[in-house]
């Protein structure tokens, strides 16, 4: 007996008439033919039913909000104070968090804060934050128009 398709060697038990070979052959091309319904439009594997890639998918969603609090928020996937946490899960970061982080090379350590000198939240420019130590409080930053120094009290208006 010989396969039907190859017109290889059967075994005297196969029934079906198509040698092993064809039929790993066979499951291999479905593979491909499934792998080619379910990849997205960049080439990468998606899943089925999904209309893109997790990747394009994530590319996708925005990268910045601001909350209630009016601090700006940014997406990320593995920063260790992103919320919710979660392995592959997005949550969400301060955004002056992470331009101090960069600024600082490192993530924060426990006990450091970021501060806006000039209270404005969503003003996240390198030089309007301040790295602090433990809780700072609300309020800006005062330095003499002079001088520049920090040295600093408030009087009374008389």
């Amino acid at each position: 007996m010989t396969c039907e398709l190859c017109d290889g060697p059967l075994h005297p038990t196969n029934t079906i008439g198509v040698c092993k070979r064809t039929l790993e052959c066979i499951r291999e091309n479905k593979r491909r033919h499934d792998i080619k319904r379910d990849v997205c439009g960049c080439g990468k594997p998606k899943r089925k039913g999904a209309k893109r890639c997790s990747e394009c998918y994530r590319a996708s969603l925005p990268d910045r909000r601001i909350n209630e609090d009016g601090y700006v928020l940014v997406a990320s996937y593995d920063h260790p104070r992103r919320s919710p946490r979660g392995p592959g899960r997005r949550g969400w970061v301060r955004e002056h968090i992470v331009v101090m982080e960069g600024i600082l090379g490192r993530y924060l350590l426990p006990g450091e804060e970021v501060h806006h000198k000039d209270t404005r939240r969503d003003n996240n420019e390198p030089g309007n934050l301040q790295l602090r130590i433990g809780r700072h409080g609300k309020g800006g930053v005062f330095a003499c128009l002079d001088c520049g120094s920090h040295n600093i009290v408030a009087e009374e208006i008389a």
